[in-house]
């Protein structure tokens, strides 16, 4: 279950990039990674339509309300899954979502494929 406050991220995983056999071990490996960092309730977890990163599968999407949003691609979920983790950490930690040092991203550093400014209606 996810705190629906402020605070609360949202991890999108490219449908298109992923097989329905895969998933579910993906998302099991993702899930564990959270537990493991007290992150579960912060983040929520979705398997959603294609992001645009077919050239470099697996694409993922960071969300939040009123902050910066971002996609990266060329992830192995179960693989990446800690940076993942440490991603969305600092994602969470930083103002307006904007991540300044990309640091503690680990490879998801280097696998940024845009980044959108915080918009407000």
């Amino acid at each position: 279950m996810v705190d629906r406050k402020f605070g609360s991220i949202r991890l999108l995983v490219c449908s298109s990039c992923t097989g329905v056999r895969e998933r579910a071990t993906e998302l099991q490996a993702l899930q564990k990674a959270f537990a493991a960092q007290g992150l579960e309730k912060t983040t929520l977890i979705e398997f959603g339509g294609c992001l645009n990163g077919c050239a470099k599968p697996i694409a993922i999407g960071l969300q939040g309300e009123m902050r910066a949003s971002y996609v990266f691609s060329g992830i192995d979920l179960v693989n990446d899954a800690e940076d993942i983790v440490r991603t969305c950490k600092a994602y969470q930690d930083a103002p307006k979502g904007w991540i300044v040092n990309a640091h503690d991203c680990g490879r998801l550093r280097y696998c940024l494929l845009a980044r959108l400014p915080s918009w407000r209606l």
